[in-house]
């Protein structure tokens, strides 16, 4: 068991104000009670942290339902402008090489090796069969 020195080092350190306490046993009372306050306060700030967590998951789910009932509407009405989630209409358009390959440049280097314009820098140079390595075990039969 502590001494009391060792009791009112702990409670100091923890900020517990103990000049009211004047036994051994009020301070060990006393100690065990900030420590189950701060485990409870602990389990509090967990809980509230997981349904902060869950509040949010759960809006996005209901924000991407909308979304979709939304878009399922707009195709249904043959509308070909598409609302984001600012609320801004737009037509949707196809992706292209661009969007894939990036700029002109590039889009236009990968046509070219696409359509056989270009040559490869890679070539393969030789290849060779790789050897066995180890003993060889036979099994008689």
């Amino acid at each position: 068991m502590p001494s009391v020195k060792e009791l009112k080092a702990e409670l100091e350190a923890a900020g517990v104000d103990y000049s009211a306490c004047s036994e051994k046993e009020e301070l060990v009372q006393l100690l065990e009670q900030h420590i189950k306050d701060a485990e409870a306060a602990k389990k509090a700030e967990e809980d509230a942290e997981r349904q902060r967590k869950r509040e949010e998951i759960r809006k996005r789910v209901e924000d991407a339902k909308k979304a979709q009932e939304l878009a399922a509407a707009q195709s249904a009405a043959g509308s070909s402008e598409v609302e984001d989630a600012t609320g801004k209409k737009s037509k949707p358009r196809t992706a292209t090489a661009a969007d894939l390959f990036g700029g002109a440049a590039e889009v236009e280097a990968v046509s070219q090796k696409l359509a056989g314009g270009g040559k490869s820098k890679i070539s393969i140079q030789k290849t060779e069969i790789q050897g066995e390595f180890g003993a060889k075990k036979f099994i008689k039969p």
